[in-house]
This record gives structure tokens, C-alpha cells and sequence, in this order.
């Protein structure tokens, strides 16, 4: 018997701006049933899960919040920015380890 593990909740927190987990940056029915074109990961050790499927920002910030995340800010804001003024409907997606520090 198979079990079917419940998706990996995200969370929409600004239009076309969604937060969630590695877990769900992992989940590709729940990217592409969201939208999601564009994916900001900000861990240091996080591999992209899809390469050449989804746009990707990879910030190098640790678990341990020893290195600011805000020097990334600009960035970041740039790439969602560019992804949500794009012509086409896209969705950006940031995702953290998991959900504790978000």
C-alpha cells in the first residue's frame, strides 16, 4: 500500500509572492499548480531542485542567521521585482530551510 505524503504547504503573502519550505521548493506539482516560475533559496547548502525549470536566486545565508540575510535585500527585491513586472503571469517562490526562521 502506498502512501501519498500531504503537499508541502506554502503561503501566499503578497500577489504572486509565495513563502515555504525547502520541502515544498522540492515539490514540483505544488510549484506548477501555484505558478511558481521563479524560486529564491536562502540557505547556503540548498541545491536548486530543478534546474533549467524554474528561475533560481541562490543566497548564501546560513541556518544559524551568523551571516545578516539583509545584505541580500536588494537582490532579492530585484528579483521578484524582474519576475513580477515580466509580461508573462509569473510567481516567485522563497524558501528557507524550513519554516521555523521565516
Amino acid at each position: 500500500m502506498e502512501f501519498d505524503a500531504p503537499p508541502a504547504p506554502i503561503s501566499l503573502i503578497y500577489p504572486g509572492l509565495y513563502l515555504g519550505t525547502s520541502k515544498a521548493a522540492a515539490n514540483k506539482p505544488l510549484l506548477t499548480s501555484h505558478g511558481i516560475t521563479h524560486i529564491i533559496c536562502c540557505a547556503e547548502e540548498i541545491t536548486p531542485a530543478f534546474p533549467g525549470e524554474f528561475q533560481y536566486l541562490v543566497l548564501p545565508v546560513d541556518n544559524q542567521l551568523e551571516k545578516s540575510a539583509f545584505q541580500y535585500f536588494h537582490e532579492a527585491r530585484k528579483f521578484i521585482d524582474d519576475a513580477l513586472s515580466g509580461a508573462s503571469a509569473s510567481h516567485v517562490l522563497v524558501h528557507w530551510y524550513g519554516s521555523d526562521l521565516r
